[in-house]
């Protein structure tokens, strides 16, 4: 599954210690204002696995807090931008070729 996203929303989190859960930031990602996943930043390791919906195509992927930087680094400054997941569930945010040494505005 491929898919183009065109926007995205940041909710980081403050860890509240009656919740077992130690999600630290979630990075819904839209296509024309229609969610189509999230990108979820925890403190937990082993990562859990990413989640795909078959039928929908929604989908959870997981990366460690640390990798929060480089990810929304990337959304900022990096377009068009796509998420693919592969039969396997790995995920990767993927940008569309880009002209060598062309500087970031």
């Amino acid at each position: 599954m491929q898919k183009q996203f065109n926007s995205y929303q940041i909710s980081y989190h403050s860890h509240n210690p009656a919740v077992t859960s130690r999600m630290a930031a979630n990075v819904p990602l839209y296509f024309n204002n229609q969610v189509l996943g999230v990108l979820r930043f925890v403190e937990e390791s082993p990562l859990p696995k990413n989640v795909l919906d078959p039928v929908t195509e929604d989908f959870d992927v997981f990366y460690h807090l640390d990798r929060f930087n480089d990810i929304i680094n990337i959304l900022r400054y990096e377009k068009p931008l796509w998420i693919s997941i592969d039969d396997n569930l790995n995920a990767q945010i993927v940008t569309h070729f880009e002209p060598t040494g062309e500087e970031e505005s």
